[in-house]
């Protein structure tokens, strides 16, 4: 079963009308941000990632999206950030990374590269809002929650087999995941609250 056959229908509908006349204008101009397997790359990009940390943990506060050391001229922090791994355990990034590959594949599939592209790099605009206006932590776990926002959204009743054993839709596991998401939202203070939801603008907006 191909990952978002059952989306197939909703991945049309998006190039219709006026909104196709946008990705068909920003393909003609920007015909970069259509280049395929971006995502893939950044998934390997932190298994390696993953890698040099062991080595040496220290390594990770070069990435970090800190925008004080960006005023001071570090802007290879506004892109390194993505690759940092979000867990440091062998068990679980192993789950971590074959999952996100998973999403980059369908997602490409259901969208384009050229939407998918757009908005990871959208995405990426907000976490730096965020960071930057908000005081939100530098971090990429709320990216990373929008790529699986987005699928359980264009595929609700797609089933995954949990660490290879649990079959469920991925609409139960995505109210689960909202879930703990405005518990958490519920408990920060305001400018957390707004440093979310401007990490997760991409999911809003699209």
């Amino acid at each position: 079963q191909r990952p978002l056959a059952v989306a197939a229908d909703a991945g049309r509908l998006m190039t219709d009308g006026a909104a196709g006349k946008f990705w068909a204008f920003l393909e003609r101009r920007a015909p970069w941000l259509g280049t395929p397997g971006v995502l893939r790359a950044v998934v390997i990009l932190n298994a390696l990632m993953f890698a040099l940390l062991a080595l040496d943990p220290d390594y990770v506060d070069m990435l970090w999206l800190d925008p004080e050391k960006i005023r001071q001229g570090e802007i290879w922090r506004l892109v390194t950030y993505i690759f940092i791994p979000q867990t440091q355990s062998l068990f679980w990034i192993f789950f971590v990374l074959l999952f996100m590959w998973f999403l980059a594949n369908a997602l490409e599939e259901a969208w384009g590269p050229l939407k998918l592209n757009v908005f990871y790099l959208t995405g990426m605009i907000g976490c730096t809002v965020a960071a930057f206006f908000f005081g939100g932590a530098p971090s990429n776990t709320f990216l990373n929650l929008s790529l699986f926002f987005a699928f359980a959204t264009l595929a609700p009743n797609y089933e995954i087999f949990l660490f290879f054993i649990l079959r469920v839709k991925m609409k139960y596991v995505a109210w689960v995941f909202a879930g703990f998401l405005l518990l958490q939202m519920a408990a920060a203070p305001l400018a957390d609250k707004a440093a979310m939801v401007a990490s997760l603008a991409n999911y809003l907006l699209f």
